[in-house]
């Protein structure tokens, strides 16, 4: 898990994987008692679907991206995909942040899986209507 601030917060939307923002203090119990548990889901989950960057609210570099997300209390994880905000879990809960990555991931997976299976359904009828 890789600490970004400031203006390479924006920048780090352009990436193409499912983005968490993991919104953190240090003065925050929750945020500390949780951050190895977030850094364990970080190294298990693949880095080319999902990548996940903490974001530290103290630093005045970050103000801006607080203020756009509306962080109003730490922790918070907030799920981005091509620059869009999809998803907010406020608190310490591991539990509801794996089941937020899930849903949307899985819902990707089985909808690219579908239409990878329409494909070749359309492609099975055109070889058969060329007598291929």
């Amino acid at each position: 898990m890789k600490t970004i601030q400031g203006d390479e917060c924006f920048e780090t939307l352009d990436l193409k994987q499912y983005l968490i923002f993991y919104f953190t203090a240090s003065w925050c119990g929750p945020c500390q008692a949780i951050a190895p548990k977030i850094q364990e889901l970080s190294d298990q989950l693949d880095p080319e679907k999902i990548r996940f960057f903490k974001i530290d609210i103290d630093e005045e570099e970050n103000n801006e991206i607080c203020d756009i997300c509306k962080i109003k209390s730490v922790p918070s994880f907030l799920l981005f995909k091509d620059r869009t905000y999809l998803d907010r879990i406020q608190g310490a809960n591991l539990e509801l942040i794996k089941k937020m990555i899930i849903d949307y991931v899985k819902v990707e997976e089985e909808e690219k899986r579908e239409e990878k299976e329409k494909y070749q359904e359309n492609k099975n009828i055109n070889n058969t209507i060329d007598g291929n």
